[in-house]
């Protein structure tokens, strides 16, 4: 989770949102090409909370390839998804997929 003090200048950012209000931005911090340290903000629904929560444990320490290799159906499992909220992972992927574009530009 983000913290108020956290100094964000050295992170990459993806965001995502939707037209409902819901919204994902991930920070992430590179060594060489693996993941020093993962952030979040969201706003929206538990289930969104929670599977965001889960792909930042989940990424940390790892090469930045895990990003574009992630399975993003393992989080919906992991946290009972219900089929009627499957497009916060759609949600929470985009905001990825943002990172990725960030990371790939240098």
């Amino acid at each position: 989770m983000l913290q108020s003090n956290d100094d964000l200048k050295s992170y990459l950012v993806g965001h995502s949102k939707n037209q409902t209000g819901m919204n994902v931005k991930i920070f992430i911090k590179l060594e060489t090409d693996s993941i020093h340290d993962a952030r979040y903000q969201v706003s929206g629904c538990p289930h969104l909370i929670g599977l965001t929560s889960l792909l930042i444990k989940k990424i940390i320490g790892n090469d930045t390839t895990i990003l574009q290799e992630f399975d993003y159906l393992s989080l919906a499992e992991a946290v009972d998804l219900p089929k009627n909220k499957k497009d916060r992972l759609f949600l929470l992927e985009d905001a990825v997929k943002d990172c990725i574009k960030h990371i790939e530009k240098g």
